[in-house]
């Protein structure tokens, strides 16, 4: 695993411009600054491409009862639900459990949240369920997070798992020392690429072959993601 400034370093060795020293916790340089930012774009690019297992996290949301909704704090915008694909079904999966009872978890149905809205405002209020059979995953804009919707109303509260690729925040100038999560070849490359199209050489020999590397290593890193995963490791379009 590399951190920001190993990743910023290599790109800045190669193009012949000075490193940042180990001693430098806040960038100022200028170009410096520029390719952290080059960096920062292309692990965002990265992180969309698949849902990588260094990105997946465990979350909790709790649906009060005579509710529909519950927010998964710890979450972003940006996080996404997993879907596993189940053979025996030939479906997508979404990985969220209902374990209010340990004893009996279950899955509740995904819906997409269009179908969740119109159940909550067409169904008579007084309609409760102890189970709901339903959800659809929500962003909460006004926080910051994912939140689950339920259908129907649960009559005690619920405690909902659900399986998120999250990725990681945007890089400031002073997070020279944060771990990158996802591969680092492909984010190395991908930076060097856009400093490349920076400099004009983006229709030169190093340019192409630059950006040709970049997205060949992308490819092998979702390939051996996805095979350590032990199956298919789809993002929906």
């Amino acid at each position: 695993m590399a951190t920001a400034r190993t990743i910023v370093n290599s790109v800045l060795r190669i193009l012949g411009e000075d490193e940042i020293p180990d001693a430098t916790t806040t960038l100022t340089d200028k170009y410096q600054i520029l390719v952290l930012a080059f960096v920062d774009q292309i692990k965002s690019e990265v992180e969309d491409a698949t849902n990588w297992r260094s990105l997946r996290q465990r979350r909790e949301a709790q649906v009060l009862a005579n509710s529909y909704a519950g927010l998964m704090l710890s979450s972003t915008i940006r996080a996404r639900l997993i879907r596993e694909h189940d053979p025996l079904r030939g479906v997508e999966r979404p990985l969220v459990f209902d374990l209010t009872d340990t004893d009996k978890p279950s899955s509740p149905r995904e819906v997409d949240l269009a179908t969740q809205l119109i159940n909550e405002n067409v169904t008579p209020p007084d309609i409760t369920t102890t189970i709901p059979s339903q959800f659809a995953i929500d962003s909460v804009s006004a926080f910051g997070n994912l939140g689950i919707r339920v259908f129907p109303k649960p009559d005690n509260t619920r405690l909902y798992v659900v399986y998120l690729t999250e990725p990681q925040p945007p890089l400031a100038i002073d997070d020279l020392d944060t771990d990158i999560f996802v591969p680092e070849l492909p984010v190395r490359l991908g930076a060097l690429w856009y400093a490349l199209e920076e400099r004009g050489e983006e229709l030169g020999v190093n340019g192409i072959f630059t950006e040709e590397k970049y997205r060949k290593s992308l490819d092998d890193a979702i390939s051996k993601d996805d095979a350590e995963s032990g199956g298919l490791n789809l993002v929906p379009v």
